[in-house]
């Protein structure tokens, strides 16, 4: 029984990151541009939400599947993501109140990726303009993920 609650579990995980990818891939099919990151807020939200690991590294792998979609090179954002990871969860052990840090993290890895990675590594390059509505619209996101997800495990409850 308990199996099958689990596997349903994930699968539901699994149609949710699906529809995400898909309306990142619309997003960015439609203005042209990155400017809505659904998985990566996802992402940041499940990471501190006491999330199981195969939900996060499902997700991880969805955010690679993307940006190989976009660019053609899936591991430069999947290894920042890993070292964000791991400095948010050591983060998180010595910040008990955890309501900033998906914020943060989004922050964090949104100007990692504006200003370094795209530019350096892909070729695409942001005004500060730019970056900042980036963050501006993905923070939104998190804010509307926090605020209509569960208080429990995250991953365990979509």
């Amino acid at each position: 029984m308990m199996a099958n609650q689990s596997a349903y579990k994930n699968k539901q995980i699994f149609v949710r990151l699906f529809f995400l990818l898909l309306l990142d891939i619309g997003v960015f099919t439609i203005f042209g541009e990155t400017t809505i990151d659904s998985l990566l807020c996802f992402y940041a939200v499940i990471l501190f939400r006491h999330s199981t690991i195969a939900t996060l590294l499902i997700s991880l792998f969805f955010i690679s599947l993307k940006h190989f979609l976009y660019f053609s090179k899936p591991i430069v954002p999947f290894l920042c993501l890993l070292l964000l990871s791991y400095l948010g969860s050591k983060t998180q052990k010595y910040l008990h109140k955890t309501t900033f840090l998906p914020h943060l993290f989004i922050i964090l890895f949104l100007a990692l990726e504006g200003f370094m990675i795209e530019p350096h590594l892909f070729g695409v390059t942001a005004s500060f303009g730019c970056t900042f509505y980036k963050i501006c619209v993905n923070l939104l996101l998190v804010a509307m993920f926090l605020k209509y997800s569960p208080k429990g495990k995250l991953g365990d409850h979509l």
